[in-house]
């Protein structure tokens, strides 16, 4: 690749991937960074550190300078101790000071990473696609449509060349959040709530950072939205099967109502939350039982090539071994 090009969200999950395919096709790489401990393992690729935060418009003066390419992969995810500013602050502000960046120094085209959850629920007749009309969820959802609005609103502005994308949850090793899911599997300790028929998707982050780079690099992608996904989505019941599989355990057997364990989350949530304490149970958790998150996937196929390539059973495998050398488990 001769393009300079600027990632942020470098050294997260997703980042991390998307920073060693770009390093093998020997891409001149320059990160935006907010701390030292970031900072180390990608120089050691190679990497040109600017040392900034997508909070502070003053920390991302020349970031941008001599770059003809922009990956924006950084975000506030849930969890933690976060404060709903956080979010506002970094996945919708942050991105438009980023864009505005990027405006200054004439950066030929800006990839913003979103999120396939912002579409919300699908039906569960049909599968969700770039031309519905967003319904996010949560607060993280929101942000991050509200970031794919700005670079639609600055790039009919000023010109700037766009590509928004929505990958489904990117799973694979080194990505700790499906321990919720493994972890009471592997001790035969998981519970089904719900019919387990409910849909979801997910793509490898093999294919999340090759489908992400498809795009960056096609013509044809250019002030387009595009959905990464696996070639189809599971429902929860088979996914539940594939990981126990994958574990060397039985299927769990045991099964509870939804709509009973939804009346219980939003009694912790009311008992629990005006005293300061952590419910217990609660309905962003209670989602993944109920959420239909399903996705057609032929629009980049279609305009840029790219198809998914890792399997979900070799992925679970794959995930499974991690988790068990990591002692995770």
């Amino acid at each position: 690749m001769d393009e300079r090009v600027l990632i942020t969200g470098a050294s997260g999950f997703l980042g991390r991937e998307v920073v060693r395919q770009l390093a093998a096709r020997g891409a001149r790489l320059r990160a935006l960074v907010r701390s030292e401990d970031a900072a180390a393992p990608l120089r050691a690729l190679g990497v040109e550190i600017h040392r900034g935060d997508l909070r502070q418009t003053t920390s991302l003066a020349g970031a941008a300078r001599g770059i003809d390419l922009v990956l924006h992969l950084a975000a506030v995810h849930r969890g933690g101790s976060l404060r709903r500013s956080d979010f506002w602050q970094v996945n919708s502000e942050g991105t438009k000071r980023l864009l505005q960046e990027s405006v200054r120094n004439g950066v030929r085209r800006f990839v913003y990473v979103s999120t396939a959850g912002v579409l919300g629920d699908v039906r569960p007749d049909r599968l969700g696609t770039e031309s519905d009309m967003p319904h996010p969820r949560d607060l993280y959802e929101l942000t991050k449509w509200r970031g794919e609005q700005a670079v639609r609103r600055i790039a009919h502005a000023d010109g700037l060349e766009t590509v928004i994308l929505r990958p489904a949850a990117v799973y694979g090793p080194g990505e700790r959040r499906f321990l919720k899911l493994f972890r009471p599997i592997a001790h035969r300790q998981f519970i089904l709530i719900g019919s387990g028929r409910h849909r979801l998707h997910f793509i490898h982050v093999e294919d999340a950072a090759a489908g992400i780079l498809a795009a960056a690099g096609s013509p044809a992608a250019a002030s387009d939205t595009f959905l990464l996904a696996d070639a189809a989505p599971i429902q929860i019941q088979e996914l539940v099967r594939l990981v126990a599989d994958a574990l060397g355990v039985a299927p769990p057997r045991f099964r509870i109502p939804y709509a009973p364990m939804l009346a219980l989350a939003v009694a912790c949530e009311g008992v629990c939350r005006p005293l300061g304490i952590a419910p217990p149970l609660y309905r962003r958790r209670l989602a993944f039982f109920g959420s239909e998150r399903a996705y057609a996937v032929e629009k980049v196929a279609a305009a840029v090539g790219f198809r998914a390539q890792v399997p979900l059973p070799a992925g679970i495998a794959q995930l499974a071994a991690w988790y068990r050398a990591e002692n995770l488990l």
